[in-house]
């Protein structure tokens, strides 16, 4: 595990893992072991097991290899930590023993580790590396540490901790506003935002200016945030009650609408979900796509990136979105403001940088190798992304650092107008596919948005049956959405809806882990569905049935009324309910 990574929750969820393997087996394992080499490299994990198991009742500690004293102790340290080969081959100094179900319950408290983190720089200590369990802030103590590698390891904290210079100049452990107070039931949406702006001001260290300025528009990678910082968001707003669902979420598009819509509960109530705007304004092609699908509804605009306009027709929100010449990716990162234009879809600000010659719109990229226009492309912001491809001359198959493009982008959201003009007017390449294998049908799909997915459908390049890397196909991303329309949309192109990919997981399984029951019910017991009540005996690579996955993704609800269909399916019943 990198260094950069500790403290952040990775650890956690590692053991948590282990924990929840050990419970899962049959028979059980009712206890853990973790060895550790005896390295000075493995000195920030040993702290963490120490308090962890400090936090845990039941846990043990065994020194397994009694350490050898002067000259042979220290080389052998010295050839573990300078060599893989030496460390991988050494013998664990101790094993750290914890009881399964313990581990299995172990969660990651971001401010009990940040206090511990400020405890320690009190003291003059190391600490504060996360390891708490249920909120305990216990950190180990190592007063036999040289004094160099205490001081070496406390500038090593800068890089993985700090995400600018500011930052890393700040007295560690300064204090952040509380978070905001809210009622246990009866939240809103406005409550729940209320709650994930102040979660997002603690996990991205933002001023509270900063924190003020956002909506519910606001790009979670474009202020700093990545994987290993949403997951400490995710922790964080379940301590104070508040699930969200990030699954499947780059984090340069997940915004606080988007995870309040997609939110699972608050305390176990469901808050009203906002209603969402509803599309205007499509291209004469994209209105040929959706007279097509008429018998499917009206159709919402999805898009996670797109600002809405005050009264007064000025954007309501503007975006601070780091950025460099693509072109050379050591440069360093700078709010130019370019980006964040397109994004919102400010187009004379845009035009303003560009004439002004302090902004390259045509190779200007985020940290991510995203472009201007994938931000204006996902924000559906049409007139920004005929400006940069008519006048600017943005390549339009750009692909970022995951291979996505503008169109996918478009698709993703649901921006069937943007993905219409990308294909007929700019020549976008409808059948580049990401890194995982994945196509902008697909990425359509996902979005539920039955526009564009008859505009990429009727497409002659586009094959709606491909698989990406996995073994997926679009049956897999329309369950994972749980969208029952688009199942159906699926069904009506004659698509095979009992595909199973490379991990034996079907349309059931997809459905299962994200808790979508309606889905589920249409695909396993309704007359006009498929009927897939086969799948219910699969066992994936790792053995586990679809009732046993959904319960590992915190989907309990469902996986408990899964178990009942298992269970008649297994004694022979020839008929299920729907309780």
């Amino acid at each position: 595990m990198s260094c950069r990574v500790l403290g952040r929750g990775v650890e956690h969820r590692m053991l948590r893992e282990l924990g929840e393997r050990a419970t899962r087996a049959r028979p059980a394992c009712t206890r853990v072991a973790v060895g550790v080499v005896g390295s000075r490299r493995n000195l920030p994990l040993r702290r963490f097991l120490e308090a962890t198991r400090d936090a845990t009742d039941g846990a043990t500690l065994v020194r397994a290899v009694q350490r050898e004293g002067g000259a042979a102790a220290a080389a052998a340290e010295e050839s573990a930590d300078s060599s893989f080969d030496a460390w991988a081959g050494a013998p664990p100094e101790v094993w750290y023993d914890f009881p399964a179900r313990a581990l299995a319950e172990l969660v990651f408290d971001p401010e009990a580790a940040a206090a511990a983190a400020k405890a320690a720089d009190a003291h003059g200590t190391e600490g504060g590396v996360g390891g708490v369990l249920g909120g305990s802030g216990a950190t180990a103590q190592w007063s036999d540490e040289a004094p160099l590698v205490c001081i070496a390891e406390r500038l090593a904290r800068i890089p993985r901790e700090s995400r600018s210079v500011g930052q890393a100049m700040q007295a560690r452990g300064a204090a952040r506003p509380p978070l905001p107070f809210l009622p246990r039931h009866g939240a809103s949406a406005a409550d729940a935002l209320s709650l994930l702006r102040g979660v997002w001001q603690h996990v991205l260290d933002l001023e509270e200016g900063e924190a003020a300025a956002l909506s519910d528009s606001s790009p979670f990678g474009a202020l700093g945030g990545d994987s290993v910082l949403a997951v400490a968001m995710v922790s964080l707003a379940a301590k104070h009650g508040l699930t969200l669902a990030v699954s499947g979420e780059a984090p340069e598009t997940m915004t606080m609408g988007m995870l309040v819509e997609k939110g699972r509960s608050w305390r176990g109530e469901r808050w009203a979900r906002p209603e969402r705007q509803q599309r205007r304004g499509h291209s004469a092609r994209a209105l040929r796509c959706e007279g097509e699908c008429a018998a499917a509804g009206e159709v919402a605009a999805r898009s996670a990136a797109a600002a809405s306009l005050s009264p007064g027709g000025r954007r309501a929100v503007a975006l601070s979105i780091l950025e460099r010449d693509g072109r050379d990716t050591q440069m360093p990162l700078r709010p130019i403001g370019g980006i964040g234009a397109c994004a919102v879809g400010d187009l004379a600000k845009a035009r303003g940088l560009a004439a002004d010659a302090e902004w390259l719109p045509a190779h200007a990229a985020d940290k991510h190798g995203s472009t201007a226009l994938m931000w204006a492309s996902g924000g559906g912001h049409l007139p920004v992304v005929r400006w940069l491809c008519e006048e600017v001359g943005v390549a339009v198959d750009a692909a970022n650092k995951d291979r996505r493009t503008a169109l996918q982008w478009a698709c993703k959201t649901g921006q069937c107008e943007v993905a219409a003009y990308l294909l007929d007017v700019a020549g976008a390449d409808p059948t580049l596919r990401m890194k995982d294998g994945s196509s902008a049908f697909d990425w359509a799909v996902l979005s539920g948005d039955v526009p564009s997915m008859e505009l990429l459908a009727s497409h002659p390049r586009v094959d709606i049956a491909a698989l990406n890397k996995f073994g997926c196909a679009a049956v897999q991303w329309a369950a994972a959405a749980g969208s029952v329309a688009t199942l159906r949309w699926l069904q009506s192109k004659r698509l095979s809806l009992g595909h199973v990919n490379d991990a034996n997981h079907g349309a059931v399984v997809k459905a299962a882990w994200k808790g979508h029951r309606e889905a589920l019910e249409w695909l396993l017991l309704a007359a006009d569905g498929p009927q897939l009540v086969e799948q219910l005996d699969l066992l994936d690579l790792e053995g586990r049935t679809v009732a046993d996955l959904a319960r590992q993704n915190g989907q309990g609800h469902v996986a408990t009324w899964l178990d009942g269909l298992i269970r008649e399916r297994s004694g022979g019943a020839k008929g299920v309910g729907t309780s």
